[in-house]
């Protein structure tokens, strides 16, 4: 996404990625293909747009056609949950996320891609499983280490539904009914062969801005941001994906993206036509 002049140079500078970083380029049968390219940026601005509506909550994406991914594939992007856990490639697991918002929510939508699906058995230990991991610094002050303003949630597919809970702020921590999360699971075998993991998962994720305290919901206004995507394959924990850093193994909102709300032009009234 591009840096947007609301957010400090300190906020909005662009990590270098290694070589072997992986980019998307390309749109097969409706599943996203994966391509290696050297020295990609990643970015660290996801522009949230404002929808008019409230989005429907039903693990469908209809409602984001207009809206701009960011990409989660890539060296650039794994952190190893172990010594000598190498990440797969995009054919292991890769993602990209989408935001919107209205006056009352902000909206999250993940699309996650995996070769292999292991549902963590518990909610509030969801890590032992795949799982999407989200943190939001909502007054964006950028602290070391959590404060009142900073909120960390985690979603994942059960066979039984989706499983929701929120560990921070310390003093809301348990299962966080306010906010709506559905997961729709797609599996096409055929992917394997074009080098795209096999099972989809679609999260969809509605946030009230009273969930998020200090947020002040408005144009150019921006939140501190990570998202994890967990991955499990079998019975061991593999590693993860994260879009920056801050979420696992250090609590750093120093360290998050942004997500800048922008507002969408109401489209332009039609004039009529000219008397003949």
């Amino acid at each position: 996404m591009g840096a947007s002049p609301v957010i400090s140079a300190r906020r909005a500078r662009q990590r270098g990625a290694g070589p072997g970083a992986a980019a998307v380029t390309a749109l097969l049968a409706g599943w996203v293909c994966w391509c290696a390219s050297a020295n990609v940026s990643v970015p660290l601005n996801c522009a949230a747009r404002q929808v008019v509506a409230p989005v429907t909550i039903d693990g469908k994406l209809d409602e984001w056609e207009e809206a701009q991914p960011v990409v989660l594939a890539g060296e650039s992007h794994w952190r190893a949950a172990q010594p000598g856990a190498e990440y797969g490639g995009s054919s292991d697991v890769a993602a990209r996320f989408y935001a919107a918002w209205d006056r009352n929510r902000l909206y999250l939508a993940i699309e996650a891609y995996d070769d292999d699906l292991a549902p963590p058995g518990d909610a509030e230990d969801m890590l032992q499983g795949d799982c999407i991991i989200v943190a939001v610094d909502a007054r964006n002050d950028a602290t070391q280490g959590y404060d009142e303003d900073d909120s960390e949630f985690g979603f994942a597919y059960t066979p039984a539904g989706p499983y929701s809970w929120r560990w921070f702020p310390l003093k809301r921590a348990g299962r966080p009914s306010p906010v709506k999360v559905a997961v729709v699971r797609e599996v096409k075998p055929g992917a394997v062969k074009a080098g795209i993991p096999p099972i989809k998962l679609t999260y969809e994720i509605a946030i009230p801005w009273s969930e998020l305290h200090g947020a002040s919901p408005g144009e150019g206004e921006a939140l501190g941001f990570d998202i994890v995507v967990n991955d499990v394959d079998g019975n061991r924990r593999h590693g993860w994906l994260e879009w920056t850093s801050g979420i696992l193994g250090i609590k750093d909102p120093s360290r998050f993206g942004n997500i800048v709300l922008t507002v969408t032009a109401p489209p332009a009234p039609e004039q009529p036509a000219p008397a003949p």
